[in-house]
This record gives structure tokens, sequence and C-alpha cells, in this order.
């Protein structure tokens, strides 16, 4: 009888452990180095001649602008017009796509490796780590 008692006051300290493990795990060690706030960019930014996708079944924007205006999109279209200021990145035969659409895909699918393609999202990917304001750094 003793050696029952003993073992679950073994079993019900092991819980108890546990649960103060995964409380300290998952609210105190968070919390030990806070992620800062982000921020958003600060100017007017333009983005021309790219292909826009605005959303997976519409018919892309060629050749189109994009401004974005202290880190929101304000325009996006063929004829968007750039604000006086605003700094311009030339990107020709770039392709930007609505934010998170088709997040996971997996590029190295051979569906996707024609040579324009490939080319271009390396191009993208050089031109998204443009955006980002040197002054926020």
């Amino acid at each position: 009888m003793a050696q029952n008692v003993l073992i679950r006051l073994r079993w019900w300290i092991a819980g108890v452990a546990l649960a103060c493990a995964a409380a300290y795990l998952l609210v105190v060690w968070p919390l030990r180095d806070p992620h800062p706030t982000p921020q958003r960019a600060r100017g007017v930014l333009a983005i021309r001649d790219v292909k826009i996708y605005t959303t997976p079944d519409a018919v892309p924007v060629e050749h189109g602008t994009v401004v974005v205006r202290d880190g929101l999109i304000v325009a996006a279209a063929a004829g968007a017009a750039v604000p006086e200021g605003a700094r311009v990145l030339e990107c020709p035969g770039c392709t930007i796509t609505a934010g998170f659409w088709n997040a996971h895909v997996h590029f190295t699918e051979p569906k996707w490796q024609t040579g324009s393609f490939s080319s271009r999202i390396i191009r993208w990917r050089t031109s998204a780590l443009i955006l980002r304001n040197p002054a926020d750094a």
C-alpha cells in the first residue's frame, strides 16, 4: 500500500515538473529577448517596368509600375504615376506578386525550369533586397 502511494507521488511530482518546464519554455523563455518592434520603411519608391500579378486568376499587368509610400503599396498599374522625388527602381523583366500569394511553391520542380522564368526569380529576389530602407538598418 505504501509503495503504491510512493509510485503515485512520484508520477504526480514528475507531472508537475513537466508542466512547470513546459510553462517556462512556452511563457518565460520567449520573453528573455523580445523581438524588436517592426517599423515601416519611410519615403517613396517606384518600381517600374515589371510584370504585376495581383491575383492568381487575373491576367498579369505587363510593364507596370508599383508605387510604395512609407511601406504601403499605393499604386500598382501599367500607367501608375511616379511621384516627384520618389526613388525609382528600373526592373525590366522582373515579376512582382501579391504578398504571400502561393507562399509554398517549389521552384525546383521541372515545370518552373524555363530559362526566362528562373532568371527572373533571381532578379526579383535581388530587387526585393533593395526595397529595404538603408536608414532603417
